[in-house]
């Protein structure tokens, strides 16, 4: 059974490649790809809060459909201690592109870190937690050289059973696992 579907898996991986425009052996003309981006994502199940932050990304493009994807996200921390989350996150992103416009989903691990002085305070516990990023990016192309990115996303962090403690009501809550909204506008170059 297990290893029907290791066939299974290989067999689509293959198809992928069968039918997209590239193969690994023909790469892009410029593969790398740096950019900023304004960021939000919504914590209101976990953490109370929505905070708004900035970050900067990484990709290659191994074809014009499959490219490692990485970023990282800082929510900066306001004075009465909120936010101050950090977002790390690497994986694959698969679609279709053509000269002015790109469609693509994406899959990537995450670690979350959850910074502020209220969850210090409030929480014993490891700040940080594992979870996954699925969601999609519509990337524009103004020149050659030139990406204007809008994302959208599912953070999903298993919080377990965990309880986090903050000082607003409830003063206690067990999420659980939660699904957390994030998107982002960002303008990227390749190189």
């Amino acid at each position: 059974m297990l290893r029907k579907l290791s066939v299974q898996k290989v067999g689509v991986v293959i198809a992928l490649f069968l039918f997209s425009s590239e193969s690994f052996a023909q790469t892009r003309e410029h593969p790398i790809e740096v950019g900023g981006f304004l960021t939000t994502i919504d914590l209101r199940d976990s953490v109370g809060e929505k905070p708004g932050g900035f970050g900067g990304r990484f990709a290659y493009n191994f074809t014009n459909n499959f490219a490692f994807d990485a970023e990282a996200a800082y929510f900066p921390e306001n004075p009465s201690g909120n936010f101050g989350q950090t977002v790390a996150l690497a994986g694959l992103r698969a679609g279709i592109r053509s000269e002015s416009l790109g469609v693509f989903a994406k899959l990537r691990p995450v670690v979350v870190r959850f910074g502020s002085d209220f969850f210090r305070t409030y929480n014993n516990r490891s700040q940080n937690y594992f979870a996954v990023d699925v969601g999609a990016s519509l990337e524009f192309y103004p020149s050659r050289r030139v990406i204007v990115r809008v994302d959208l996303g599912d953070t999903i962090v298993p919080f377990g059973d965990n309880t986090i403690s903050s000082p607003l009501p409830p003063y206690t809550i067990r999420p659980g696992t939660t699904h957390n909204l994030q998107g982002s506008f960002g303008i990227g170059f390749r190189f």
